[in-house]
């Protein structure tokens, strides 16, 4: 009878540590998994971030070429008037520095 009880308990202790086995198996399985999908959402964000660094890069370029080119427009038509008005300048603030 004590040999079936020893018997039994080695069977027991068995079964636990194969369970245990499986139990520690399966965790690893799982933080494999959850660390595969951590990987693939951090390689998902990265790529997005970088095609919407490139699409605010071209979109900022488009918009500093046309504010230089009005820039530039502003600058020649402030040219021209000078250009055009400025011996009357001259003589008008000459005469109101003279007064």
């Amino acid at each position: 009878m004590l040999a079936k009880i020893l018997e039994m308990d080695k069977k027991s202790r068995i079964q636990a540590e194969e369970a245990e086995a499986a139990k520690k198996k399966a965790f690893d399985e799982l933080t494999l998994i959850r660390t595969s999908l951590i990987e693939k959402k951090l390689a998902d964000a990265q790529k997005t971030v970088a095609e919407l660094r490139e699409k605010e890069l071209k979109e900022s370029a488009q918009k500093t070429a046309e504010l230089r080119k009005r820039n530039e427009a502003a600058r020649a038509k402030l040219e021209a008037a000078y250009t055009e008005n400025s011996g009357k300048w001259i003589n008008e603030l000459y005469k109101s520095v003279l007064e």
